[in-house]
């Protein structure tokens, strides 16, 4: 058994855009400042007033955008709850404008004017996998011509995968599907720069909230496994290195679905009251399916009731899709917890059993900066594929990381941060 607990570092922005920024806004703002003071003689009155209205306009600007689905909207008055909120959007804007984002923007903004576009035989877009939901589809992305390496030193080729062997299958399960926010065209770069490593990419646009909840994103993600499984060949990948990868809600479903059929082919789920009643996955049988290789998750959420409790500690519980998607008004069940049902398997002791049937590699990509899903939560899911007794299983943890900057790295692939993903990637399936 290989299990491996690494750590990268992630060259972090310096922060110019946000400096000037700051500069911009925080000159006029300290101006202001100084004109009230001498004209009034105080400031708390003419400053804070608007402040706090706007603050309170913004939030429940966002709860009818995000939180209308509950039961019964109400709208926070608590000043704590709406400093929360605040505070969250903030550290978004100073992530965006600290991390990845813009730089590897432009990088990439520029590759896709100076190089040529990707071309028509390459890539297969818009295939419907479901009969019976012609909406659910997916996009086949094909090895390149001249296949690189992408590091700063070694560069070699490869001819077509018709002329050669199958190529390995990794399937990208889109993520941002709790808030409407993943589809094909946002892993569109992730996918064109994995397929410079010789591989064939698939990118599979699952149902997504508020149209559906869990148990269609697990049904879509299982029709589409099969599809491939049963399609693939025809495009040159090989059904014997098939991969599944995900960011963020991408890696809870496609572990989730994985690990909980997992367990409904063995008779181990357990049993969670109401919540099972509520709460319908269907089944796949992955004992009588064909037998996914691995999994590859970046920034996932792993335990969505550790995931719970830390957005409520932060005050987005009401307007995040959580629990909504699940199925659920408050804390949401074990049942849709990866990392829940394999603590429940190895109180049961039936790890061994379960090892036969789950994928024999696992690959774990996590930030010690994530303020989404918190790193504590991808060491114990590791921990507990370790104690089941997955062969390959690797947690490679970034210093400085934060949650979307994996999403965002794969954009500009000669970036070095793009170069250690790609790296990442490469050797795990290798191994």
């Amino acid at each position: 058994m290989v299990v491996k607990v690494e750590v990268g570092t992630y060259i972090k922005s310096q922060g110019i855009l946000r400096k000037v920024v700051l500069v911009i806004i925080g000159l006029p703002l300290a101006l202001l400042l100084v004109f009230q003071i001498v004209l009034v003689g105080s400031f708390m009155v003419p400053v804070l007033i608007p402040f706090i209205i706007l603050s309170y306009l913004s939030v429940w600007l966002v709860y009818y955008k995000y939180a209308q689905n509950t039961p019964r909207l109400k709208l926070p008055y608590n000043p704590i709850r709406i400093y929360k909120i605040i505070y969250v959007f903030v550290e978004c804007v100073d992530e965006l404008l600290t991390g990845p984002f813009l730089p590897t923007f432009w990088q990439w903004l520029r590759v896709k004017i100076f190089e040529p576009s990707l071309p028509s035989q390459s890539l297969k877009k818009n295939i419907v996998y479901s009969e019976n939901q012609p909406n659910r589809k997916l996009d086949i992305y094909l090895p390149s011509l001249n296949t690189q390496k992408l590091n700063s030193k070694s560069h070699s080729a490869t001819v077509e995968p018709s002329e050669t062997a199958p190529s390995p299958v990794i399937v990208v399960a889109c993520g941002g599907t709790w808030n409407k926010a993943g589809s094909r065209d946002v892993y569109s770069p992730m996918a064109q720069t994995l397929r410079k490593l010789g591989y064939l990419i698939v990118l599979v646009e699952c149902d997504r909230y508020s149209d559906t909840k869990i148990g269609d994103m697990i049904a879509a993600m299982q029709q589409a496994v099969t599809w491939i499984f049963s399609h693939i060949r025809e495009y040159g990948g090989d059904i014997n290195q098939i991969y599944l990868m995900g960011h963020g809600a991408g890696a809870h479903l496609a572990s989730l679905a994985i690990i909980h059929d997992a367990l409904s082919s063995l008779d181990l789920l357990p049993e969670s009251g109401l919540a099972s009643n509520r709460i319908k996955i269907p089944t796949w049988r992955l004992n009588k399916a064909p037998k996914v290789r691995g999994l590859i998750l970046f920034s996932g959420i792993f335990d969505t009731i550790a995931q719970y409790d830390h957005e409520k500690h932060r005050g987005i519980e009401e307007i995040s899709g959580l629990s909504r998607v699940m199925g659920l008004s408050g804390s949401p069940s074990g049942l849709t917890s990866p990392s829940a049902l394999l603590l429940h398997v190895l109180k049961c002791r039936n790890q061994d059993t379960l090892r036969s049937i789950l994928p024999s590699k696992m690959l774990i990509v996590h930030g010690d900066k994530d303020n989404i899903a918190p790193l504590h939560t991808a060491r114990s899911f590791f921990n507990q594929l370790c104690k089941v007794g997955i062969s390959d299983v690797k947690l490679k943890i970034y210093s400085n990381m934060k949650h979307i900057n994996p999403a965002i790295g794969f954009l500009a692939q000669t970036t070095p941060f793009c170069v250690s993903l790609l790296n990442d990637v490469e050797s795990f399936v290798q191994s």
